[in-house]
């Protein structure tokens, strides 16, 4: 397919896109934009009329670091991990075992929704309008209506598949299963199908009789993912540890139950996860204690046994600073010692926390070595001594820090306090966030604007025939006239009632173009071996029979004895024009040497204009064409006809344009604009040139300044125009 170029430019001159031609273009469909435009905004306003609203509940939660969740010891808060992280709290939020606790509280899985009518279905439901009881409108929802389930039970296979639920008198409605069955039920009453394992409860039933209700119960898993894509969880600000939450529905009420339920499942698996640890770490503790009740009771009976033995031998006051420094140091190492159990199962030995510790360690170790070789320094029994004292200070001081950690972890395992606060609780406001009046009309109009500006570039783009004339002179054709566009000059079947422009309203602004074509006719005409002027096309249907006898007149007009041959022996309709019958003798009865000059020439209405119509038509036109007699004619009219006109059939349909175009003086070639192809006219050109009968010139027709993207199509109309004023 051809396409041509944006603007006036020949293809290899054409480097991109003209924007001024584009911004032409479509402000020469200005009305059709304009009308796609007030399409976009009944769109627009059907849209958000059929459109549910969408009301959005939103909360707000804190996470706190768990030394502030209790007034706890330092000993016990030194284990806890302070920081929260939101990014894996935000995971945990959205996770299956958060929300699937919300969907089992709330019976999400249970879905009712009444049945709305095609197309109009969603603004019946929001509006109050009113209709006739017609049956076929019955079943489908209007505003108010509600079922509400107060139980719902069905067999897996018929999980995500739909029951219908029709309303019936006096509170009564009956269910149709998957399987094709009907079962009748009462609101308020249980009612069991045994055989299928189906349990429906209704509590509340809103409706009037015939409405009906698609039921289904969907899958655990689908529920969570619809409930995980409606909730967003965001941080308000970073490090903030503030979560904002929203999550959307169509009514208000549900979107706040739905919101506060998954807060709520989020904060009690928050206060599970707590007591948990809490539970898991004093078990641990709990199984160490005898053990360490065990080893004071041992360090005691050694040091009481040693004191008997050496008759209370007392450490002086330098020992005993140094003991206690000794069992201070241990009980660092041991306190340490169970924090790096607690890290070996949440950090590797890389981690920056861990390496901490362990540098902690050979700090307290190094002191501890610098102790231990001043004690190797005393007597023997001091020695001794000295040892036992410190075993069993630090057997008691395991004993009750172990005893201290239990206590602690008991109150908080009994707190039942995690580190979620629910700042604000789920709120919707009462305005809906869809649909929007304003967005709605802002982006259907905008759609539909830009649908038709693409439409209109489109339509330009893929478009093959010819639109200024600069496309003619670029494939080698002089351009004599350019006739523009009338709505009431059809093709078809139209042109065989249409009347001739030049006669009916002479001071028309096309008639100007019909004289611009005859002036430079006059000046192509010179040097010519005759005055005759054969007018052809391409393809039928570009106005060639409109252009010729326009011509005609207003060559007579301007005082010339003009004679317009209907040459078109296979449709040929002038004769129409000018009251004349097809049996009239014509051209092919002068051809065929039935009848002579002066028989076939018909006295036009306005003076010095004549016509021969075509006559009877023959079956051999081509053949008549051929033969001596045209000659012979076409001199005998240049004896008695300042101009002598032919209109002939289209050239690429029949031969016969060019065995008429070798005796005549000029070969006039009508394109209509949009619709003529350069290759077209590039075809005639070649087949008038093989037979030795070149073409003079062309003539753009039908030319349409608003669809044309010459840049001098707008001024054509202001000519006209003007030229129409002056008349």
């Amino acid at each position: 397919m051809q396409t041509r170029e944006w603007n006036g430019a020949t293809p290899a001159q054409n480097d991109g896109v003209d924007l001024r031609d584009v911004v032409s273009r479509l402000w020469r469909a200005r009305r059709l934009l304009g009308a796609s435009a007030v399409v976009g905004v009944m769109l627009g306003l059907g849209s958000y009329l059929n459109s549910p609203p969408l009301y959005q509940a939103d909360a707000l939660l804190q996470l706190e670091s768990k030394s502030g969740v209790l007034s706890l010891p330092t000993a016990l808060t030194a284990q806890l991990d302070d920081d929260p992280h939101t990014v894996t709290e935000i995971e945990i939020l959205r996770s299956r075992m958060v929300l699937g606790a919300a969907v089992e509280r709330l019976n999400l899985d249970w879905h009712i929704e009444p049945q709305r009518a095609p197309l109009i279905g969603a603004f019946l439901a929001l509006h109050n309008v009113p209709l006739p009881d017609f049956s076929f409108l019955r079943p489908f929802a209007r505003k108010g209506d509600a079922v509400t389930l107060e139980g719902l039970q069905v067999p897996e296979r018929w999980i995500g598949k739909i029951s219908v639920l029709t309303v019936g008198p006096n509170d009564t409605f009956t269910v149709q299963l998957p399987d094709g069955r009907s079962l009748s039920g009462r609101v308020g009453a249980t009612l069991v199908d045994n055989s299928a394992g189906f349990v429906l409860r209704v509590s509340r039933l809103a409706a009037s009789e015939g409405r009906r209700f698609d039921l289904v119960q969907r899958s655990k898993a689908a529920t969570i993912a619809e409930l995980r894509g409606g909730l967003t969880a965001a941080e308000t600000t970073r490090q903030s540890f503030m979560l904002r939450l929203t999550y959307a529905d169509s009514s208000p009420t549900a979107a706040e139950r739905i919101l506060d339920a998954v807060a709520q499942a989020y904060l009690r698996q928050n206060i599970n996860r707590s007591s948990a640890e809490a539970a898991s770490s004093l078990a641990f503790i709990e199984s160490n204690l005898p053990e360490a009740e065990a080893a004071v009771a041992a360090a005691e009976t050694a040091l009481n046994d040693f004191r008997k033995v050496n008759q209370a031998i007392d450490l002086n006051f330098e020992v005993e600073a140094t003991l206690s420094q000794v069992g201070a140091l241990k009980a660092q190492l041991e306190e340490i010692a169970r924090n790096e159990q607690t890290m070996q199962q949440r950090y590797t030995t890389n981690h920056p926390i861990y390496r901490q510790l362990l540098d902690d360690k050979q700090r307290v170790q190094s002191q501890l070595d610098v102790l231990q070789t001043q004690i190797a320094r005393l007597p023997g029994t001091q020695r001794e001594l000295f040892k036992l004292t410190g075993t069993l200070d630090s057997a008691q001081a395991n004993y009750m820090q172990l005893s201290s950690r239990a206590q602690e972890l008991r109150v908080m395992q009994a707190s039942k306090i995690g580190n979620v606060r629910i700042v604000d609780a789920a709120r919707a406001p009462g305005t809906p966030i869809t649909p929007k009046l304003l967005r709605s009309l802002m982006t259907w109009t905008i759609a539909a604007f830009a649908i038709g500006a693409l439409t209109v570039l489109a339509r330009a783009w893929l478009s093959t025939g010819i639109t200024r004339t600069s496309d003619l002179e670029a494939a080698g054709f002089q351009v004599l006239a350019v006739v523009q566009y009338l709505s009431k000059i059809t093709s078809g079947r139209g042109r065989h009632t249409r009347q001739i422009v030049a006669l009916t309203t002479p001071n028309d602004p096309v008639i100007e173009s019909f004289r611009s074509m005859r002036t430079s006719l006059h000046f192509a005409l010179v040097g010519t071996k005759n005055h005759t002027v054969l007018v052809t096309s391409a393809t039928p249907n570009v106005g060639k029979s409109f252009c010729s006898e326009n011509l005609a007149v207003v060559a007579a007009m301007a005082g010339q004895k003009v004679c317009l041959i209907d040459g078109d022996m296979r449709r040929g309709t002038t004769h129409q024009r000018f009251d004349v019958k097809r049996s009239h003798p014509g051209l092919a009865s002068y051809l065929r040497g039935t009848a002579e000059l002066d028989e076939i020439l018909v006295k036009g209405t306005l003076n010095g204009l004549w016509m021969i119509p075509t006559g009877p038509l023959p079956y051999n036109p081509s053949e008549l064409l051929m033969s001596d007699r045209l000659p012979k004619l076409i001199a005998e009219l240049e004896q008695r006809f300042d101009l002598t006109i032919i209109d002939s059939p289209p050239a690429l349909n029949v031969t016969d344009p060019v065995l008429i175009g070798k005796t005549v003086g000029a070969t006039l070639v009508i394109a209509r604009h949009n619709v003529t192809t350069t290759s077209e006219l590039a075809t005639v050109r070649g087949l008038m040139a093989a037979a030795g009968a070149p073409i003079t010139g062309a003539v753009l027709n039908c030319f349409d300044p608003r669809t044309s993207s010459e840049a001098y199509g707008s001024t054509y109309g202001r000519y006209y125009h003007y030229a129409s004023a002056a008349k």
